[in-house]
């Protein structure tokens, strides 16, 4: 049986359950909530934590092409800052119950954030001396008339000598 390697996009589970979990200890002290279930929120933030980290480890270890490729795919690779962010919030669940576990795990998450940060922009090099736009059969120079004044029109296959797309602006009424 074939089974699906763990994208890093899970590990939003894990922020959506501590995020909740931490509201719920704010509205236990705000509005006297029974403070169970946010703790429970809390405890299943780490266990998933836990648990996707060594899926995620695992997808490093035995399909090594498949996880190169989650990080050098545009939109796949924005999901990686999930990791530490996660790990920030694990740190808080636990810190009511282990203090000096929770602050290392704290400044690690934090500092992996970080240090990820400028590696998440592509580098592209010097602009282009002609930008251009897509319209949605050709490219258009820009600024043409039909993206920088009026609502994006169909282009027809070829641009125009105008430098515009050759396609009436649509109506806005």
């Amino acid at each position: 049986m074939k089974t699906k390697l763990l994208p890093a996009s899970f590990f939003a589970l894990t922020l959506g359950l501590a995020e909740t979990g931490n509201a719920w200890r704010f509205a236990h002290n705000l509005w006297a909530l029974p403070p169970l279930a946010g703790e429970v929120l809390q405890m299943l933030a780490v266990l998933s934590f836990l648990l996707f980290l060594a899926l995620y480890a695992h997808k490093w270890m035995a399909h090594r092409a498949a996880a190169v490729a989650e990080t050098r795919d545009p939109v796949q690779s924005a999901f990686l800052a999930l990791i530490p962010e996660s790990l920030i919030l694990v740190a808080l669940a636990l810190h009511p119950y282990a203090p000096d576990l929770a602050r290392p795990l704290f400044w690690i998450g934090s500092a992996v954030n970080v240090a990820y940060a400028p590696g998440a922009w592509p580098r592209t090099g010097a602009p282009d001396a002609t930008p251009r736009r897509s319209c949605r059969r050709c490219s258009c120079p820009t600024p043409p008339v039909c993206w920088s004044t009026h609502w994006p029109q169909a282009c027809s296959a070829t641009p125009t000598t105008a430098g515009c797309c050759s396609a009436p602006a649509p109506s806005r009424g």
